[in-house]
């Protein structure tokens, strides 16, 4: 008799209780194996994906809401806990955390025209904002602290 102990990484392990062995099957690559302990039936799986799962490098770029500093980074990986592996700038391999993902997007050429102009419109905020403090510069007045010095030295 067969009963389920686990679900690893998509596989379900089985113990088969009249031979004494664990057992996983897996239907997306189809394919089953039998160990005689759970930690060789775990290493099993995990050798099995590593040899025979591919990732094809994409690239990915940060959404315009995000507050992360890198616009564009390659993919090239993921662990076995379902983190991303990316190159950064340097060509080291980094992690991306769980908690960013949310700041990236896959990449798409046609958001490049619209990151251009929104750079643009940038430059003419910063213009204006320079223009604005220009004309704030010139408000002049007497701070209250020296009001409140006089009203009290009177």
């Amino acid at each position: 008799m067969k009963v389920i102990i686990d679900n690893h990484r998509g596989w379900e392990i089985s113990f088969d209780t009249e031979l004494e062995t664990f057992y996983c099957i897996s239907d997306r690559y189809d394919r089953d194996e039998t160990k005689k302990s759970f930690a060789s039936i775990k290493k099993f799986i995990d050798d099995f994906i590593k040899e025979n799962e591919i990732f094809e490098p994409v690239w990915v770029e940060t959404k315009p809401d995000s507050y992360t500093s890198d616009k564009k980074i390659k993919l090239i990986g993921i662990r076995k806990d379902g983190r991303f592996i990316y190159e950064n700038s340097k060509g080291e391999k980094q992690q991306l955390s769980d908690y960013n993902e949310k700041d990236y997007i896959l990449y798409d050429a046609t958001n490049d025209k619209f990151r251009l102009e929104a750079e643009k419109i940038n430059k003419e905020i910063k213009v204006l904002n320079a223009k604005r403090d220009a004309v704030l510069d010139k408000i002049t007045g007497i701070e209250l602290t020296e009001y409140k010095k006089k009203l009290l030295s009177s």
